[in-house]
């Protein structure tokens, strides 16, 4: 792969052997901060929905829905809290279906606009990318303008949906419900996604400190969210090694040491498959235990 061909591994053994006990700890407080704020910006919208769970609740549940979307392609298992909602609080599908895809769509949409900057203003020579990028969010907006269209949703619901239409059930009325009555929350929800993208910059940034390297806040915000598109790429686990490949090239570009770009990013994400791992676990004995039945 790429990330081979580029990376001297002597390096990535070099960097593994000057690793600080800080670099560990900023991993872990990516993790747990990213987690929280995902979380966050998925209940504030069902909140919004008039859905009266706590988020301590929710967070458990989305938790293990996160967990599962490391562990499989294109974070799709993360769809998983549709069912979980469903099954504890009776949530209808429907509508924590369209919340999580308004939450994606917001998201894509803001990665998309700092990509396009960063590329114009740190990687001029990549230009050609914008087309992709501003495809994709032409894409993701028409989409959304479809599904808001109510012919559209009727042609749905009853040539393609049929007999499982029940389970879509508050779809549209949730994606109404939000762009009409509920204009602040999509602005907290931005609020955060935006702040959630600045602490993941400051805490690379502070690991690259550790390694005497010091990166702009700036370009870690871009390449981070250049990176953040792999995540949708549908083939791979949650975009693993197709997103240290990408940042890896982006850095290679600006001259850094991508030895040590590569130890930190593969670290990371070492880090997330091992935690995300032990979550999934631990959620599927509690499950199989509840199901075991208690001797007479």
């Amino acid at each position: 792969s790429f990330l081979i061909y580029k990376v001297n591994p002597a390096k990535v053994g070099a960097s593994l052997a000057n690793l600080s006990f800080l670099i560990i700890l900023f991993i872990l407080l990516h993790y747990f901060t990213t987690t929280l704020m995902n979380s966050l910006n998925l209940y504030v919208f069902l909140r919004a929905t008039q859905e009266k769970f706590s988020f301590k609740r929710f967070l458990s549940l989305n938790w293990y829905a996160l967990g599962l979307g490391q562990f499989l392609p294109g974070k799709v298992g993360e769809i998983a809290i549709v069912k979980m909602l469903n099954n504890r609080y009776q949530t209808p599908m429907g509508k924590t279906i369209s919340m999580y895809l308004l939450d994606k769509s917001l998201t894509l949409f803001l990665v998309a606009v700092i990509s396009v900057y960063g590329i114009v203003k740190i990687f001029p020579i990549l230009s050609i990318w914008n087309y992709f990028i501003v495809g994709v969010v032409i894409i993701v907006i028409l989409s959304l303008i479809i599904l808001s269209n109510s012919k559209t949703r009727i042609w749905i619901r009853t040539k393609i949906l049929r007999k499982y239409e029940n389970k879509f059930k508050g779809f549209s009325k949730g994606f109404r419900y939000i762009f009409r009555r509920q204009k602040f929350t999509l602005i907290l929800n931005i609020s955060f996604t935006l702040t959630r993208f600045i602490i993941t910059a400051f805490l690379f940034k502070l690991m690259f400190l550790e390694y005497q390297i010091n990166v702009p806040l700036i370009t870690l915000i871009v390449i981070n969210a250049i990176s953040l598109v792999a995540l949708f790429v549908p083939f791979t686990f949650s975009g693993i090694g197709i997103k240290e490949s990408v940042v890896v090239f982006l850095f290679s570009i600006l001259n850094y040491d991508v030895g040590i770009v590569a130890t930190i990013y593969l670290l990371t994400t070492s880090s997330y498959l091992i935690i995300n791992g032990l979550v999934v676990f631990v959620n599927l004995n509690k499950k199989k235990h509840s199901h075991t039945p208690v001797p007479p």
